[in-house]
């Protein structure tokens, strides 16, 4: 049963993290692989800037409001740390321009990033359901 207190927003936000997390992460990895399977020219919206700068408009505002609803409540600093230093490395990577940058450096930095923010969601959701449990 939910407690009176539990903020349902907080809990979706931390599921649409992870589930964005993970998308940008299966796209990281899949890409490589799709790329050499498809011309280049049948994937022109496919664009890998573009899907990474609208998949980041959405991340940094879930991310940022989940995190820190989920932090007010459970009091846990370290996971907005660790949410918050994974959406800067996401930021510091869409604003460094690719040519400063290798392919697969930027590729290792956006996984890490993404788990990273995995991991702070799925805590954040943990600690906020247990700051909810109340045992009698």
């Amino acid at each position: 049963m939910v407690s009176p207190r539990t903020h349902p927003l907080t809990a979706w936000l931390d599921r649409t993290g992870v589930l964005l997390s993970a998308v940008c992460l299966v796209h990281c990895l899949a890409l490589p692989i799709l790329l050499t399977l498809i011309p280049m020219t049948q994937l022109g919206w496919l664009d890998e800037q573009l899907f990474h700068d609208l998949l980041l408009t959405v991340i940094l505002p879930t991310s940022v409001i989940a995190l820190s609803l989920g932090c007010h409540r459970h009091r846990q600093w370290k996971i907005l740390g660790v949410g918050f230093v994974g959406l800067g490395i996401l930021a510091a990577l869409s604003l460094v321009p690719h040519a400063l940058i290798d392919s697969l450096a930027e590729r290792l930095l956006t996984i890490f990033a993404g788990c990273l923010l995995v991991f702070a969601h799925v805590a954040n959701f943990r600690r906020c359901r247990d700051a909810d449990c109340h045992h009698d």
